[in-house]
């Protein structure tokens, strides 16, 4: 496919999808609130898009998110502080991601969190 914007009402009424596949699109920017339709939401794969921002996500019952192959420049603070059900974030093959923030993993569920991977990344610090 070639989408490439997710807006926040492009899934309404989709309450009990479980798994979201966008691998190989051309996304470019997600809406914040994309995810407030999903209820039941485990997991979702954004991987080898475009995608340059990682926003600020919200969901009690994601648990796997894909970032991986994207040209990710930044994650927005507390991107992660509303998904309390998260267990695997992944960040691998991200060329432009070199830095974050402070307050990027802030308020992260680390009782949850099983993996996050920043595999073949230019991170020169990670600043928790």
């Amino acid at each position: 496919n070639n989408i490439t914007t997710i807006c926040s009402s492009v899934f309404d009424g989709l309450y009990n999808l479980i798994e979201l596949r966008l691998m190989h699109n051309s996304i470019h920017l997600i809406d914040n609130n994309f995810l407030r339709s999903f209820l039941q939401i485990k997991t979702i794969n954004f991987a080898h898009n475009s995608i340059e921002h990682v926003p600020k996500l919200s969901s009690g019952s994601l648990e796997i998110l894909n970032f991986s192959s994207n040209h990710i420049h930044y994650l927005s603070d507390y991107f992660a502080s509303h998904l309390s059900s998260i267990r695997l974030i992944d960040f691998d093959s991200n060329p432009d991601l070199n830095h974050t923030t402070a307050r990027a993993f802030c308020f992260l569920n680390i009782l949850s969190l099983e993996r996050m991977t920043f595999r073949f990344d230019n991170l020169l610090s990670l600043n928790s």
